[in-house]
């Protein structure tokens, strides 16, 4: 096969076109063509010498571009049979980039299902940490190339939403809701049309999966299956986001894990203060919001209600008093004065000419983030508030981390006064983001067999989710390409 026959010929293909969708094909020579599966394959584990492994049949890096495809193509049988198709392109990449060095071409025969199996044991066996870093680095890298984490776009007071990350969890049912000793039965017919039982057989279970809650707070559902976190990242244009990171949940606390991924991704030299926000679910407590805003980052999820709403019963929104400091219109000076915290953000008690108390809302006009501390690392965060004129006008200052005062009187601050608030105007766009959040576990949903796992265990199903986070690293750059392409053919 000559070089415009093979990949060279998809790729000028790619050059000319504006469709946000990629196709099987077109991921194909993307993962060919970018260093990712080929810096995978170098961290894999390998067998000491003298220890009496096989060679392998095909170089490392074959199996990491398998791994994509079966949640592309559907199943393993299906992504068998795709490169089985379009093997010939796998093998004109790898001429193309190592020459004919025989340890480096594609292997004798196309990558199967059945090489899958050794290598996900190759996979199970290999240190996990520098595989995440190298793939969350090339997720970084390719986010920052299409215009994300961009350090010159938005402040403190009003984030990007270029810099702003969403994290949520999700549940990926069990292939099978069987115990552990559970036994399957086969039954026939005697000759006089009697029913009994033939055998009975060993059934095949999830050793890892448990029973879940789906949906928040007023989800009802159960799901029998293991439960994941991701942090993603997306741009304006359509498949132009990244799966930044995922992780197993395997002590249920899906909060803690979102958190943990949130400032893995802060410190992360190439991030930093660039990430300025994050959007997560009302799994976040006030202990969440804490770590977050010392970490530096601002966190943004929705308010827990002092009583929910049930039936004809409405909803009671969380109540509590602070204390701020007030400097009144044309004053130099600032006093003390008490707000009122509902649903998160701040208000002001007044009582009109009839004695009915009325609670007016602040607007937000700054937010400041002091820091780090040289004691601890730690960042402080204070936003200040237009007073209405006919309430002595001015601006009051609240801070935003709870103080000892607070912690001894039970006051949880970072729980019941938020820096974006659900009532503050920049909340709409920024909560958002958690739609999009919801929209990668519905992808997730769609590329699994039957809205079922494509494997049986969560460290399986692991790599089968991280095949997909591949996937969308490589096609996004391809898509802001074409977004670009396509704005520029409807300016012309």
């Amino acid at each position: 096969m000559t070089d415009e026959s093979g990949v060279a010929k998809v790729r000028r293909e790619m050059d000319s076109r504006v469709e946000s969708t990629l196709s099987s094909k077109e991921l194909l020579v993307l993962l060919l063509q970018s260093e990712l599966i080929y810096v995978l394959s170098g961290l894999l584990w390998q067998p000491e010498a003298g220890t009496g492994c096989r060679p392998r049949k095909h170089p490392d890096w074959v199996g990491w571009l398998f791994l994509p495809f079966i949640t592309k193509e559907g199943s393993q049988r299906k992504a068998d049979r795709f490169l089985r198709d379009n093997w010939e392109l796998v093998e004109d990449a790898a001429r193309l980039r190592f020459g004919d060095e025989a340890m480096w071409l594609a292997g004798p025969g196309s990558f199967n299902r059945h090489n899958f199996h050794h290598f996900r044991r190759i996979l199970q066996r290999s240190d996990l940490g520098p595989i995440m870093d190298a793939y969350r680095d090339f997720n970084i890298a390719g986010a920052q190339a299409c215009g994300l984490l961009n350090e010159h776009e938005g402040s403190v007071t009003h984030p990007a939403l270029s810099r702003t990350a969403n994290t949520d969890g999700k549940v990926v049912a069990s292939i099978s809701k069987a115990a552990k000793g559970a036994r399957g039965r086969i039954y026939g017919r005697t000759p006089d049309g009697e029913r009994i039982l033939l055998f009975t057989y060993p059934m095949r279970y999830d050793p890892t999966a448990g029973w879940y809650r789906v949906g928040g707070d007023e989800g009802r559902n159960v799901v029998f299956g293991n439960k994941f976190a991701h942090l993603g990242i997306r741009g304006e244009d359509e498949n132009v986001r990244f799966m930044l990171d995922l992780v197993k949940i395997l002590d249920g606390d899906e909060a803690a894990e979102t958190v943990r991924m949130a400032l893995r991704l802060r410190a992360y030299p190439l991030v930093g203060d660039r990430l300025q926000a994050v959007v997560a679910d009302m799994a976040w407590r006030g202990v969440h919001h804490r770590l977050m805003l010392q970490a530096g980052v601002l966190s943004v999820s929705g308010v827990h209600a002092a009583v929910k709403a049930k039936d004809s019963q409405p909803r009671v929104p969380k109540r509590s008093v602070v204390q701020g400091m007030w400097r009144p219109a044309g004053s130099v000076t600032a006093e003390p004065r008490d707000v009122l915290l509902r649903d998160g953000h701040p208000h002001l008690r007044e009582v009109d000419v009839d004695g009915e108390i009325h609670e007016r809302r602040l607007d937000r006009v700054q937010t400041k983030r002091k820091g780090p501390s040289r004691r601890d690392g730690a960042y402080t965060w204070y936003s200040v508030y237009a007073v209405p004129d006919d309430l002595g006008g001015g601006r009051i200052w609240l801070r935003h981390l709870a103080d000892e005062d607070d912690q001894d009187n039970g006051m949880n601050r970072e729980e019941n006064l938020r820096v974006i608030s659900p009532l503050d105007p920049d909340f709409a766009a920024i909560h958002g983001r958690r739609q999009d959040s919801e929209s990668l576990n519905d992808l997730i949903e769609q590329t699994l067999w039957k809205k079922r796992a494509h494997s049986y265990g969560i460290h399986r199903q692991f790599w089968d989710l991280l095949g997909l986070g591949m996937a969308m690293a490589v096609t996004a750059p391809e898509a802001y390409r074409r977004a670009k392409r396509r704005r520029r053919g409807q300016a012309a």
